[in-house]
């Protein structure tokens, strides 16, 4: 139960962090996708940690999105 808390934690903020600093978010992305592999691995089968996975992979994508708005904007600050 703790784990699973702790990885929704830590997947909600990856993804609330890349809004803010992209480099961030995908570290917490990752970070959100290697705990819940390993808590799958730890629970032997028993649980599932699919949501946390995918809080990570969103993590992920919300920081690459970000990131390209943000050349986007400097591309288009440039002329």
């Amino acid at each position: 139960m703790n784990n699973a808390k702790t990885g929704k934690i830590l997947g909600i903020s990856s993804i609330v962090v890349a809004l803010l600093s992209p480099l961030i978010g995908v570290v917490l992305g990752i970070t959100t996708l290697i705990m819940a592999r390993r808590y799958e691995l730890y629970s032997l089968g028993n649980k599932s940690f699919k949501q946390e996975k995918m809080l990570g992979w969103a993590g992920l994508l919300v920081s690459v999105v970000m990131y390209l708005v943000n050349i986007y904007i400097v591309m288009l600050q440039k002329g």
